[in-house]
């Protein structure tokens, strides 16, 4: 079947693909929140959050909205992240909760409970995902531990472009060529195109 992809707003995509059900990223709008008073959910009113199988998070900004998902929502799947991701987002985390921005959304409890559900990977270590694709996390260059994703069957690639960088810092450097030939290219919305 074909490739079903979904925007869910702020950085985020829920696609469909050879009936797997994945959500790129789980932010929470950081910005509008903050400028309007209240906290932005994420937008999981429109989907069957249940059916979600996997989350793959490409950065440790990019996963705010994760305590919601795992705590609230009813979301039962698998979450993916390289070990840095986790650790920094759940600094990130605990940070917002004690500063009270989140109140309501979720407590130092979820976030924790939250954490420990999420699974680490190494960059290039392929995730054979119920025999009908394989996902393999990249480095995108951003941040320590950021990640594009491959998403594969043994005749489609697809790819999500996350936040990304070439220039020379301290996280590892891009890795350009795994994203080369992909049938399907998916930018997060930060993404620059300049």
């Amino acid at each position: 079947g074909r490739m079903k992809v979904y925007s869910l707003g702020s950085e985020s995509y829920l696609i469909v693909f050879r009936g797997i059900h994945i959500l790129l990223d789980c932010p929470i709008d950081v910005a509008a929140s903050l400028a309007s008073g209240t906290i932005h959910k994420p937008p999981f009113n429109f989907i069957d959050v249940s059916s979600i199988d996997v989350v793959l998070l490409s950065n440790h900004l990019n996963l705010l909205g994760l305590p919601y998902l795992t705590e609230y929502a009813g979301f039962e799947g698998v979450i993916y992240a390289t070990e840095p991701i986790i650790h920094i987002g759940g600094v990130f985390m605990r940070e917002w909760v004690e500063s009270g921005k989140f109140e309501g959304l979720y407590n130092k409890i979820d976030v924790e409970r939250c954490i420990a559900k999420i699974e680490s990977v190494s960059f290039l270590q392929k995730i054979d995902f119920q025999k009908l694709l394989t996902m393999e996390a990249v480095s995108s260059g951003y941040c320590l531990g950021g990640a594009n994703w491959l998403i594969q069957t043994l005749h489609e690639k697809v790819v999500f472009l996350s936040d990304s960088s070439q220039h020379i810092r301290h996280p590892e450097p891009i890795s350009i060529s795994p994203l080369k030939n992909c049938d399907a290219l998916i930018l997060s919305p930060a993404v620059s195109t300049h």
